[in-house]
Parts: C-alpha cells; sequence; structure tokens
C-alpha cells in the first residue's frame, strides 16, 4: 500500500492522505481483468464549507458531446447524420417538470484517474472529489438531484491514455469494465484532445454514460474549476451547448427557441463565443446588441464566466434525473 502525498486545497485541508488498495475491474485482485486502485478520500473533501467564486473569470476552451463509436448505438457517421436530422432527445425540454415535484433523484458517479506515471494519478484526487463536492451542494442540492460521489480509483497501466485523444474515454470505459461498475464514470485524464478540450460528456439518451475530465488545459490547472464539472454534468443531464448548431443555429431575432439552439427558450440565443467585455464591473458578450444578447454567465455556454443554469436547464436537468436514477 501506499500514501497519495500530503495535498494543501483552498487553505481548508493542510494535508489530506489518500490510502490506496488494490482491486480489479472483475473484483478484488482477480487476475487476468486490468486493476484498479481504491483511493480513499477524505470525508471533508465531499462537504466544502466556501462556496464556489461566482465572479471568477478565465478564458476556456472547448469540450465536446461524444456519442458511443460503437456496440451501444451510433457511430462516428451516425453522429454526423445526427447533427443533420436533429434526432436529440428532447422530452425533458418540450415540458419539464417542476423542480422538486417528483421527489428527489440520486445520479452516483464514480471518480476514476488514468495514470501519469510511477502510479500518480494524472489529478489529484482530493482536489477533484472537492470541486465535485462544491457542484454537488452549491448547485445541485437544490435541484432535488443528489449528486452522489461513490468510491474513487486509479486506473493501473493506464499511462498511455494520459493525454487523451478522442474515443479513449470510450475505450477505457469498456477495457476496465466500468460500465458494469457502480456509478457514471468520471475519467480524469492530464489533457484531452492534445490539450484543446477541458473536457466531454454523453449525453443521457445514449446507453453509454461517461464523463471526462482533463487535470491541465494550456497553462491553467483545470480540476479546481467547478463551472467545468457543472458544465458536463449538465451535458449528462441532456442540456446541449448555448450556441448548439445540432438543430440548426438559433437567429437572435424571430428564431424558434424550441426547435433550434439549445431547445430551450431561456438562455436567450447565442451565436457563440465572441469574447467577453467588462463594462462597470459588469461582464457582457462581446458580441452583444440591440438584437442579440447572450448570457455569458450560462453554464452551457462557451464563455469564461459561467456561473449559473436557467430556470428552463434546471427543469430538464430535474427530468433526466429521473430517469438516470431509475437506470442505476
Amino acid at each position: 500500500m501506499r500514501y497519495i502525498p500530503a495535498t494543501a486545497i483552498f487553505g481548508i485541508f493542510s494535508a489530506c492522505g489518500g490510502l490506496w488498495t488494490e482491486e480489479s475491474a472483475d473484483g478484488p485482485l482477480a487476475s487476468s481483468a486490468p486493476r484498479l486502485s481504491r483511493i480513499q478520500i477524505p470525508l471533508s473533501a465531499d462537504n466544502p464549507q466556501d462556496q464556489p467564486n461566482w465572479d471568477e473569470h478565465h478564458d476556456i476552451l472547448a469540450d465536446e458531446t461524444v456519442p458511443p463509436s460503437g456496440g451501444n448505438g451510433e457511430s462516428r457517421e451516425e453522429e454526423a447524420q445526427e447533427e443533420a436530422t436533429c434526432s436529440v432527445d428532447r422530452h425533458c425540454h418540450d415540458s419539464p417538470p417542476t423542480i422538486c415535484s417528483r421527489g428527489r433523484f440520486r445520479v452516483e458517479v464514480t471518480q476514476y484517474f488514468i495514470e501519469c506515471g510511477d502510479q500518480e494519478p494524472c489529478a489529484d484526487p482530493v482536489v477533484a472529489a472537492f470541486t465535485l463536492g462544491r457542484v454537488r451542494l452549491f448547485i445541485f442540492e437544490y435541484l432535488c438531484i443528489e449528486l452522489y460521489r461513490g468510491d474513487s480509483f486509479l486506473l493501473e497501466d493506464s499511462e498511455e491514455y494520459a493525454d487523451l485523444a478522442p474515443g479513449g474515454a470510450e475505450e477505457i470505459v469498456r477495457q476496465y469494465g466500468l460500465a458494469e461498475r457502480q456509478g457514471i464514470p468520471i475519467i480524469y485524464s492530464r489533457t484531452l484532445n492534445g490539450g484543446r478540450w477541458t473536457g466531454l460528456a454523453t449525453y443521457p439518451w445514449y446507453n453509454l454514460l461517461y464523463v471526462a475530465l482533463a487535470a491541465r488545459g494550456g497553462n491553467r490547472n483545470l480540476v479546481e474549476d467547478w463551472s467545468i464539472v457543472a458544465h458536463e454534468i449538465g451535458h449528462l443531464h441532456g442540456l446541449l451547448h448555448t450556441q448548439d448548431t445540432k438543430c440548426g443555429a438559433e437567429p437572435c431575432v424571430n428564431g424558434d427557441c424550441n426547435q433550434r439552439g439549445d431547445l430551450i427558450c431561456d438562455p436567450p440565443p447565442d451565436p457563440g463565443n465572441c469574447g467577453i467585455v467588462v463594462e462597470d464591473d459588469e461582464f457582457r458578450a462581446e458580441c452583444q446588441s440591440e438584437d442579440c444578447n447572450p448570457d455569458p454567465h450560462n453554464f452551457m455556454s462557451y464563455y469564461g464566466c459561467r456561473n449559473a443554469f436557467s430556470s428552463t436547464q434546471e427543469r430538464a436537468m430535474y427530468c433526466w434525473a429521473e430517469e438516470i436514477d431509475q437506470r442505476q
């Protein structure tokens, strides 16, 4: 057994150790399957006391939503066809229920860490648990969605995936049998798509559910960026990008907000990431005009000051959480 090096986090944890124990994808110490090492996370990491900085601003990278590439439905060719035909499952967008009207739902996730050499995880597991805890406590708890973090594991002999390429997350899910284990996998790599993506996720209408998150992007440590986690879990709960074009771009004037863009009428139409301008201590999109007023604070946008979901987005996620709860 060995310990994760002591880690200081936001002044709250002065030294947090993680104990490793070995387990295989098919059970403890099975000889033929890829092995997982369970990481013990301090309980305090799941219950952060300080709220996120709602006014935080930084440049962000792109992310991607990735349907399964085979065996569970869509191929890459069918993905392109999906974009052309808008085959998005929109039943939770059209008439989502009121928040908490159907009780509370539980969405369990499990964190998996790719190896970055010498059995060291590419991302700090304690920081990752802390960041997920912030998203759980300060966002999803108010939506009657229990975003429950299960165990955390190191994926042994996974160093070849440290710089995760498109399709690599699905390979890991299949190779390590993560879809058969408890909880939706959240996989942490060093980078994604050559450092060009911050994360990726599948939508809830696919059979294979997972999220992948990069530890590094450019010069930034992304593990503690709670807005990226909220964004990807938004995808996992059925939300499209505010500037999405799968069903056609939503024009700023006379657009059909239920049929184009993100299929939701709030937030307002978004032509895409056009930069941020700060005026009188307020953030606004650089492309804002009399006819176009995208919300730079929406979690599902590509702007760098994201801190909220719209009310209809929240209701749509609540709708999908019920179905995810039933699947788990």
